[in-house]
């Protein structure tokens, strides 16, 4: 629809357009008509031109009124909200068709050729009137007051990720975006105000309120830098309506975007969806579509362990965009910065080089804990024009050194087997697996410390310090099953395997509980198939399926995945256990968990006395030592209780009973849900239970050829994790022990057990949490960038304390330093109970004090925004396909007026129909003096 910065302008123009008519009228009445019989031949002669000269008036009228409504018009302004081309259209042409309505009916004489035009002239006005309030002018907030003269209230969004540090010669992808921020600052009428948000966040703090200065928001642009994480479309639009909500003085809002529209985030189908609720908004694309760039995708180290008495393997994976030159790329690797290793990489365009370099070693080690070392690999291209991006040439990871980590085995016969007796236990050849034996006196230790026990041996004290628990051959768990099951509820890892002895009646006997026990899902009494010692004239072998291999698991970095899977399918089972995977299995396992943890959270009774008496003991009694003190489910199911606790405080019965004071100053969890119903509390508890209770879903990781039934089972126990393996591993229930494929358990085995160490390494936008030695230290937390704040204990819990990182947006180490200068102080614990603390061994310097760090973090910035890639303008306009967001062309500046306002240029059309509408007036009044002339002469 039609809009004016100015309607006063607008009316004036209709105003003064209607003198043309009068002045019409009132020559006609300055004459009076007196029939004379003499000009009755002259009316004959003039017959003919009579027709000519009535359209000469009536064109004179329309122009001498267009000229005056379209002087009007062009001083208002006008603009057209909204995409609709029919709607303009109907509007240049009723108002035209309206004009020309009412010249007719003050020229005509006859009664029915009046009647006529004011009918087609009063239709005309009313159908602009309706069309234009039913499109939304009757709204006078928002957008409906857009104007380059008012103030608005602007709200700016500067992708600050890291993609935005691209660039060539002539700058980056950030320096367009600051350049074009700070230019429509500058266009903002007096009186606005503007609130500045960097999309990727900020180090430190950052106001979301409108600055009141236009200064203060330039300075506020000038301080932001460009982050490590990323900047999503979706967090825009967030950022966006929280902002437009904060000031309400001022209900003009303008939202403009900044972003390079990087082509994998801004690819989203669910755009428009978005920013659906915005009124107005305005992305402007930053910077050039160049994408060349080489960087580091990932650093990992082989089995997520540093063995002190073999060479680590550290695999780096290095990519090249796909729109650059072929380069040459120098990789180095560093140890506490210490280069101990190099390579140099040729790479193609759109190439992904996976980089090996090996380390050993050499420094001391505590046997209890382990030491973190600091790995960074640094790259660089011999073509610059083919590395826009030097952030994303830099890595760095914490990698654990451990002398020995403990793998408790539970078998036949535990310590007592022996080969040469046919001793052989079920879990052999895992124990050679990751612990081959050697007589040689020059052989490396192994980094597993293998722990053999039966069943009926194992106690509190053994599972304490296993990293990793596998329990094979055996026929039932009997009395361990209480023991095991505390285990893997305080974060522990159990690997349950068939073969041997194993009866699928006793397990559910023992470990089934309806759901709770250690089973991941429950075990029919009959098996798959016989032993070749049991039938050896009736064998019906049968494998794996390669197409229900799609577990992590089983993907190699660097190997054919048809290969891999291939594996599989060559060996041959004979004997196997069934386990139970129907959707009635799976949903009465959810509604047990859901109890479990309901009553967990004090929401009720919720399970019954049976499973109440199976829950773990109270907190002060886990014994697990690497257990973290505050995990992510301790976590949730206190969310969970302080929302009961809000609900029960905002009943009606516990209201009436409190102060006055008590209900206008609510605490936090009750300010946030101050108007929610006792069913909208409700509503929220149960979906948040059942996302809990979706946690612990049981899922099948590999399956057999034979009925599809489940080989390889996983499920989450509260913080712990069980897997189960339908058949045997030394048994002769298969022939796997045979084949390549026994790296499945190396590498399962190898997981659990790094899984089990505190985590170092972050991505850039997470939130950090160390658990506190006391409840009233501070620290000094240095960052990557240099600098250095103070951090104080906060609550992690209820009962637990600790230091939070909430934001880390920066790529790098993190230190949290002792501000004393006494080095000998013992190192705060690590988060869990074993005190699996370290000293990095870097010393820094702050605020001219010797400092310690005391504890570390590696933060690494998500390989997403690596890819510079963009997404065209008219693609993103058509994923956003909505009249109120505008995509604004490669240098197009954003506009006052708004992205939802188009046409701002209309007022100089304006001026040029008033100038053709003069000429073509002054044009037709001097043919008509003309011809008057002329037919005066004899």
């Amino acid at each position: 629809m039609f809009g004016f910065d100015a309607y006063s302008f607008a009316i004036a123009g209709l105003v003064a357009a209607a003198s043309p008519l009068l002045i019409h009228l009132f020559n006609r009445r300055r004459f009076r008509q007196v029939e004379w019989a003499a000009m009755d031949f002259l009316r004959k002669a003039i017959e003919r031109q009579k027709r000519i000269l009535h359209l000469r008036d009536w064109l004179l009228l329309i122009l001498r009124m267009s000229a005056l409504i379209c002087l009007g018009v062009a001083l208002a302004r006008p603009w057209i909200s909204g995409g609709s081309a029919w709607a303009t259209s109907f509007f240049v042409v009723a108002g035209l068709v309206g004009v020309a309505g009412m010249a007719a009916m003050v020229i005509n004489q006859g009664f029915k050729a009046r009647a006529v035009a004011a009918t087609v002239s009063l239709f005309s006005l009313f159908s602009i009137l309706g069309l234009w309030w039913s499109l939304g002018a009757g709204n006078t907030g928002g957008a409906g007051l857009a104007s380059s003269l008012n103030p608005v209230h602007a709200i700016l969004i500067l992708d600050n990720s890291r993609s935005m540090g691209a660039g060539v010669i002539s700058g980056t992808r950030w320096d367009a975006a600051r350049k074009s921020s700070l230019e429509f600052l500058s266009s903002l009428p007096p009186g606005s105000r503007a609130t500045v948000l960097p999309l990727a966040g900020s180090s430190d703090s950052w106001p979301t309120d409108p600055f009141r200065s236009m200064d203060d928001a330039r300075q506020a642009i000038e301080q932001i830098r460009v982050a490590d994480t990323i900047g999503s479309p979706r967090l825009a639009a967030e950022l966006a309506l929280e902002a437009s909500r904060t000031s309400t003085d001022l209900p003009v809002k303008r939202v403009v975007i900044f972003s390079d529209l990087q082509g994998a985030l801004w690819k989203d189908a669910t755009l428009k969806e978005r920013f659906e609720e915005l009124a107005d908004v305005q992305i402007v694309p930053c910077g050039t579509a160049d994408s060349g760039n080489v960087h580091i995708a990932s650093l990992v180290i082989e089995d997520g362990l540093i063995s002190v008495e073999t060479p680590a393997r550290i695999i780096a994976r290095i990519e090249a965009g796909a729109d650059q030159a072929p380069t040459t790329v120098y990789a180095r690797l560093l140890a506490d910065r210490t280069e101990v290793a190099n390579q140099v990489i040729p790479l193609l365009p759109n190439q992904q080089y996976e980089a090996e370099f090996f380390w050993s070693y050499d420094g001391q080690v505590d046997p209890e804990r382990p030491q973190w070392v600091e790995l960074t690999l640094e790259i660089s291209s011999e073509t610059p024009e083919a590395d826009l991006l030097l952030a994303d040439n830099r890595r760095t990871i914490l990698a654990p050194v451990l002398t020995a980590v403990p793998i408790v085995f539970v078998d036949q016969w535990g310590e007592q087997a022996n080969s040469a007796k046919g001793q052989i236990g079920e879990t052999e050849a895992l124990q050679h697996l990751l612990a081959p034996r050697s007589t040689s006196e020059f052989a490396h230790r192994p980094l597993y410390q293998v722990i053999r026990r039966r069943i009926d041996e194992l106690d509190q004290e053994t599972l304490a310090q296993a990293r990793c628990v596998v329990i094979a051959g055996i026929e039932r768990p009997g009395v361990a099953t209480q023991l095991l099951l505390e285990y893997v509820r305080q974060g522990g890892p159990l690997l349950i395997c068939a073969g041997g002895e194993f009866d699928p009646r006793g397990w559910m006997e023992d470990a089934w509980l309806d759901g709770e026990g250690l089973l991941p899902l429950p075990l029919e009494t009959e098996f798959i198939g016989t032993t070749p010692e049991e039938s050896p004239n009736q064998l019906m072998p049968f494998a794996i399926t390669s197409e229900s291999l799609n577990s992590e698991l089983f993907q190699v970095e660097g190997e054919d995945p048809q290969a891999i899977k291939s594996l599989f399918e060559s060996v041959l089972f004979f004997k196997a256990v069934k386990a139970n995977a129907s959707q009635e299995s799976i949903d009465a396992i959810l509604q047990s968990v859901q109890q479990r943890l309901a009553f967990k959270a004090g929401l009720g009774s919720g399970s019954s006395a049976d499973q109440q008496s199976r829950l773990p003991a109270a907190q002060s009694a886990n014994w697990w030592n690497w257990r973290a003190p505050i995990t992510p489910l301790r976590q949730e199911l206190q969310k969970l209780t302080e929302l009961k606790r809000t609900e029960h405080d905002q009943s009606p019965q516990n209201q009436i009973q409190q102060k006055p004071t008590e209900l206008t100053q609510p605490s936090a969890p009750q300010s946030r849900n101050l108007l929610a119903s006792p069913q909208q509390f409700k509503t929220q508890i149960d979906e948040r239970l059942s996302q809990l209770a979706r946690r612990e879903t049981p899922q099948v990781l590999a399956r057999y050829s034979t009925d599809n039934l489940p080989f390889l089972i996983e499920r989450q126990v509260e913080d712990g994790r069980v897997l189960f393996c339908t058949s045997g591993i030394t048994s002769d229930w298969n022939l796997i022990r045979l084949s390549p494929a026994m790296f499945m358990y190396h590498r399962l085995l190898t997981q659990m057990a790094s899984q089990s160490l505190p985590q170092r390494n972050f991505e850039a936008g997470s939130r950090i949490q160390w658990l506190a030695p006391t409840t009233s230290d501070s620290l000094l937390l240095k960052r990557p960038e240099g600098s250095v704040n103070v951090v104080s204990v906060e609550a992690l819990s209820s009962d637990v304390y600790g230091y939070i990182v909430r934001r880390p947006v920066m790529s790098g180490l993190y230190e949290f330093q002792s501000q004393g200068s006494d080095a000998s102080a013992d190192p705060a614990p690590e988060a869990s109970t074993s005190g699996d603390d370290s000293q990095t061994g870097n010393q820094s310097t702050a605020s001219g004090t010797e400092k310690r760090a005391i504890y570390s973090v590696a933060v690494s910035a998500p390989a997403i925004e690596s890819s510079l890639e963009t997404l065209p303008t008219d693609e993103l306009a058509e994923l956003v396909a909505s009249t109120r967001v505008r995509v604004l062309a490669a240098g197009e500046k954003p506009l006052l007026t708004g992205g939802s306002h188009r046409g701002q240029s209309l007022w100089q059309l304006a001026i040029g129909l008033m100038i053709a509408s003069l000429l073509l007036e002054m044009f037709v009044a001097s043919r008509r003096t003309v011809s008057g002339r002329k037919g005066a002469q004899p």
